[in-house]
């Protein structure tokens, strides 16, 4: 699979596949209305789902291997702070305050015959933007 994934525009074919995975996942888990690739002036929102009444706001991390950290060590402080951002300008501008969400990670690994998909729910929350 991942020798498809070589070429000129590699990290976006690398992210689209992820992001498909990941999407793919959420539904099998429950999650319906996926919205993908969603811009904000803070940044872009790869995936937006329902959980139950629930929003999700989904950052989709995709690697090839496990080496330097995976795809989790890409979550950086800054990272953070854009996904909060993003989340909240996404309520403000959608008229959705007052709706309970979360922001989740999809962690795609696409090392070996099948990929890894592992899904972090809040692992970014409010409090991270604080430091």
């Amino acid at each position: 699979m991942t020798h498809a994934l070589k070429g000129p525009n590699d990290r976006q074919r690398l992210g689209a596949v992820g992001e498909t995975l990941a999407a793919d996942e959420l539904l099998r888990r429950g999650c319906v209305n996926i919205i993908r690739n969603v811009r904000t002036p803070h940044g872009q929102i790869d995936l937006i789902a329902y959980d139950g009444n629930e929003m999700i706001f989904v950052e989709v991390k995709t690697r090839r291997s496990h080496c330097y950290g995976g795809a989790a060590a890409a979550i950086t402080p800054r990272v953070k702070l854009r996904l909060i951002n993003s989340a909240r300008e996404y309520l403000l501008l959608t008229g959705s305050e007052d709706i309970p969400w979360r922001i989740d990670v999809v962690c795609v690994t696409l090392a070996g015959a099948a990929p890894q998909i592992e899904i972090f729910q809040n692992a970014v929350s409010e409090s991270d933007a604080f430091g």
